[in-house]
This record gives structure tokens, C-alpha cells and sequence, in this order.
């Protein structure tokens, strides 16, 4: 019997943190050097986005919907 892989996502959720200390300096942490967007998507999902326009030809919102299909 073949059957395909059950979807697993991973998200990764970053925050950031604003503080005034007692001294009145704003202190702010910072986002990894990789995180530019609110939302990114990782290599695998991106591939297969490719995949789906340029080696299957599927139009870009049917591609847009075939992804959140799957």
C-alpha cells in the first residue's frame, strides 16, 4: 500500500520586548537577523510553490489554493 505523508506544520513564533527602566532608558530586544517579514515561509513550502508554477504550470492563485489545500 502507498499513501502520502500526513501535513505537519512548524511555526515558530518570535517576539520582541520594550522596557523603561528605573533610570528612564528604553531597552528594546531584537528579532534573529533571519526573521525580515511577520510572516515567512521556510525552503520546503517555497520549493514546492515553485514546483507547483514553473514545473506543473498551475496559475498562480491555483497554486495559492492547491498549497492551503494541502
Amino acid at each position: 500500500m502507498l499513501d502520502i505523508p500526513v501535513p505537519h506544520h512548524e511555526v515558530t513564533e518570535y517576539r520582541t520586548l520594550s522596557l523603561v527602566c528605573q533610570c528612564g532608558k528604553l531597552h528594546e530586544s531584537r528579532f534573529p537577523e533571519k526573521v525580515t517579514e511577520h510572516v515567512q515561509y521556510g525552503p520546503n513550502i517555497r520549493a514546492v510553490a515553485v514546483h507547483f508554477t514553473q514545473g506543473q504550470l498551475l496559475p498562480y492563485a491555483r497554486a495559492s489554493e492547491l498549497a492551503a489545500d494541502l
